[in-house]
């Protein structure tokens, strides 16, 4: 049988009353007792009476206690409002229908998967708010009429940023690029009649060409939208193409000049390399749904060289003569641009075409150096060198422009797949094949083009 509270309170009541009065009440002790005491006596007994009083209360306190935690709750039948010292019951017992059991919670709807028809799901970011939440439901999707699965699970269903229809997070969009670029071709023609004579001044015939082809390469940028009421973004670029290669080379003959050993050897080769890489910051204005204009800063390093080398080979104790004519321009431009990103077309909700322009003016320090040596190994082995580094610096004003064009497919509201054409042009360049050549002409332009793919997000 279950204890009701109310009586157990009242008699806790009674129980501390009775205690307090006994502890208030003694038996009179007889007065010539009482007169012998004194003064001393009387408060021996007045500090007594109320250590006795104060642990009566104390344990008037821990009956109380103890009885209110022992209690079980209780509804009367009879009455729609539950007793006063009712504990509560966590977490959900707070709602009680009239005969005192818990109100059932209402159904919450089936989360939408890939059999769910178009028609019933809800419009993006609009989900359903249940009454009770317990932890976090997983979310299905996948669906081609569900525009915004894979952009996070519920509560957060739509994702952060462009996905979030509650407006939290920071937004940024970012777009990962591989890209394959050319550059002008090498004037091999002039390369090759500067190489066409062995070491002894003897000519050279039947060279194989290789001409400058695409460079692999890649593109990152990054636009970070969390200041989103400032009316301006940054945006963060980096691109680059490692190496493009050309080469003129041409055959090993036997025996090599001054020798009548069959079993030496000599060949002459030149090999042109350049490469590009690039870094930008800049500054994007929300201008127009179409058309954000930017301005910011911008570091190019183009490096280009050329290696003439003649390879003399030779069994042991034989002397050998290896020659080195290196030519190194390293352009280092930095300076300042202007440009836009723009959405020319959309079709629909997943098919665009966008894409960007920029054009600087730029300050360019030249690095040159010429490396010349003659690497001998003499007869015991042993070897000498003959090296002469002419290093210097100039510099140039240089100018730059860039375009480029993507078709987007977007997978979700978040998640798209891209792929374009862009162009490069960088005016007022050092090249290595000029120096080489000897043509006085420091003032180059390069022209720079390809095709790029890869995947863009937006959070």
């Amino acid at each position: 049988m279950r204890t009701d509270p109310i009586l157990t309170g009242r008699k806790i009541a009674l129980r501390a009353k009775f205690v307090l009065r006994a502890s208030s009440m003694r038996p009179a002790a007889p007065r010539a007792l009482r007169a012998d005491r004194g003064i001393g006596g009387v408060r021996v007994l007045t500090r007594l009476n109320q250590l006795r009083t104060t642990i009566a209360a104390w344990l008037v306190g821990v009956a109380f206690c103890s009885g209110v935690a022992g209690a079980q709750p209780v509804v009367d039948s009879g009455t729609t409002t539950p007793l006063l010292l009712e504990s509560p019951r966590w977490p959900d017992a707070d709602v009680l229908t009239p005969n005192g059991a818990p109100a059932p919670l209402p159904p919450v709807p089936p989360l939408p998967d890939a059999h769910t028809p178009a028609a019933e799901l809800p419009p993006p970011g609009l989900a359903d708010e249940p009454v009770e939440r317990r932890g976090v439901r997983p979310y299905g999707g996948g669906h081609p009429g569900d525009w915004s699965w894979g952009c996070g699970g519920s509560p957060y269903r739509t994702g952060p940023g462009f996905c979030d229809d509650w407006k939290v997070g920071c937004r940024w969009h970012i777009a990962v690029d591989g890209i394959v670029m050319s550059r002008e071709d090498a004037n091999l023609a002039g390369l090759t009649a500067a190489i066409d004579e062995d070491s002894a001044g003897d000519p050279l015939v039947d060279p194989l060409l290789e001409q400058f082809d695409y460079g692999p390469g890649g593109r990152v940028a990054f636009i970070s939208q969390v200041p989103h009421y400032v009316g301006y973004q940054l945006h963060f670029a980096y691109e680059g193409v490692e190496e493009w290669n050309s080469a003129v080379v041409f055959p090993k003959f036997s025996p090599m000049p001054l020798s009548a050993d069959p079993d030496t050897s000599e060949q002459r080769s030149l090999h042109y390399r350049s490469s590009f890489h690039s870094a930008e910051i800049n500054f994007v204005r929300e201008w127009h749904p179409s058309l954000w204009p930017f301005c910011g800063v911008r570091y190019i390093k183009f490096d280009d060289e050329t290696n003439d080398f003649i390879n003399q080979q030779a069994p042991p104790g034989t002397v050998t003569d290896d020659r080195l004519n290196l030519f190194d321009l390293e352009n280092n431009l930095i300076g300042f641009q202007i440009g836009g990103l723009y959405q020319a077309w959309q079709f629909g909700e997943r098919f665009a075409i966008e894409g960007f322009f920029n054009a600087g003016v730029y300050y360019n320090k030249i690095k040159y150096t010429n490396l010349m040596g003659v690497f001998t190994t003499l007869a015991d082995g042993t070897g000498t060198a003959v090296v002469n580094n002419d290093v210097s610096e100039l510099s140039e004003i240089s100018y730059v422009s860039e375009s480029s064009i993507s078709a987007i497919c977007w997978l979700n509201k978040c998640w798209a797949l891209r792929a374009g054409y862009q162009m490069l042009g960088i005016g007022n360049l050092h090249l290595a094949e000029d120096a080489f050549l000897d043509t006085g002409d420091d003032d180059e332009s390069l022209f720079f083009h390809g095709w790029h793919a890869g995947l863009e997000c937006r959070r």
